[in-house]
């Protein structure tokens, strides 16, 4: 009878963990959030910035051309919130100084050699599927 009643128990334990997402999303530390992100992103060809560089200072450099000598626009950002999803791609959502203030949300996929992204001015859309990213840049090694 106890035995029946443990695997009861650890049934119904498993089930209520897969329905509420228990895997879904995960906060990840700042530390983490900044390792993904603090490299230099290069995009071959779209529109916007080629070269975009964040540091660990938590500033920014963005390049029009993959070349060129100054950046285009330097600024400093924040981590607002960051967490992994059920594949390991990481999620970083910033603050940016980027014409006066702006949210900028990443993806960087569980590889870290692909990074999304998309501008905010408001919060974060509450479903996660609606999202269109804007730019797709690649980690310069």
């Amino acid at each position: 009878m106890k035995t029946r009643t443990l695997i009861a128990v650890l049934i119904l334990f498993i089930v209520t963990l897969v329905l509420i997402g228990w895997d879904s999303t995960r906060k990840i530390k700042t530390d983490k959030a900044m390792e993904a992100i603090c490299h230099t992103w290069t995009k071959p060809r779209g529109t916007g910035t080629k070269k975009d560089v964040y540091k660990h200072d938590g500033t920014y450099e963005w390049y029009q051309e993959v070349d060129s000598p100054e950046p285009g626009y330097a600024g400093i950002f924040k981590k607002e919130k960051a967490w992994s999803d059920r594949e390991g791609n990481i999620w970083i959502y910033i603050w940016s100084d980027y014409a006066g203030s702006s949210n900028i949300l990443f993806k960087i996929s569980n590889s870290g050699t692909v990074m999304e992204r998309t501008q905010y001015y408001g919060d974060i859309p509450p479903d996660m599927e609606t999202i269109v990213f804007t730019s797709i840049y690649y980690r310069q090694e």
